[in-house]
């Protein structure tokens, strides 16, 4: 018989081993934690702050803080100086002493205040103003009879004759009232019947008195 020929055996398929994951470097997982850090929601939670590094400078001074400025006056002068001045500068022209006059509106001028003679009004650099007032005539007549040494009254005196003087006014007898007046700026005392007070050229000063009805009738 013939020999026997040896059978080929099946060849096994040769098992496939599988690829080892790649081997990433120190700075691929740097950049794969900053971009996974980016597409994370910028919530208030997730937001670190990294306190300022402190240096050995110290810290720069705060600037001085200005204290408010106060509105001042004009040259200092109050309202009382400038009133003064404006009464003076009125009686001056009433006296016809347009000199002086001109020499008191000056001394205002330097001072901030100008006047409006024709509305009656002055008005200071800062804003003030005010009304210029009318000069009290028997003031003026005052003190031209104290300055040409008019003898005084004593308090007693000149309330007893601005009674009298109020009484007469009352009762309409002006003839009376005007001589009483007259009387008594002779003597270096004026009346304001405004203000209702009477003023010594000395500088003393009362309240002129309501009328007494019953002594008037």
């Amino acid at each position: 018989p013939p020999p026997l020929q040896p059978q080929p055996q099946p060849q096994q398929p040769t098992p496939q081993l599988p690829e080892p994951p790649p081997v990433r470097s120190a700075a691929t997982g740097a950049e794969a934690a900053a971009a996974a850090a980016a597409e994370k929601p910028s919530g208030w939670a997730s937001v670190v702050r990294k306190a300022p590094a402190e240096t050995g400078a110290p810290p720069s001074p705060k600037p001085p803080v200005a204290a408010p400025m106060t509105k001042q006056r004009s040259s200092g002068t109050s309202d009382e100086q400038v009133k003064g001045l404006l009464m003076r500068r009125e009686q001056a022209r009433f006296s016809r002493e347009f000199d002086q006059a001109d020499r008191l509106r000056e001394q205002l001028a330097k001072l901030g205040v100008t006047l409006d003679d024709q509305a009656k009004t002055w008005r200071a650099a800062d804003g003030r103003s005010g009304s210029i007032t009318q000069v009290n005539v028997s003031e003026i007549h005052a003190q031209k009879a104290a300055k040409s040494g008019a003898a005084s009254l004593d308090d007693a005196e000149i309330n007893r004759l601005v009674r009298e003087r109020e009484q007469a006014r009352y009762t309409s007898d002006y003839k009376t009232a005007d001589r009483l007046r007259d009387h008594l700026e002779r003597h270096g005392v004026s009346l304001d019947v405004k203000e209702a007070k009477w003023l010594a050229a000395d500088g003393r000063w009362g309240q002129i008195p309501p009328v007494n009805i019953s002594a008037a009738h």
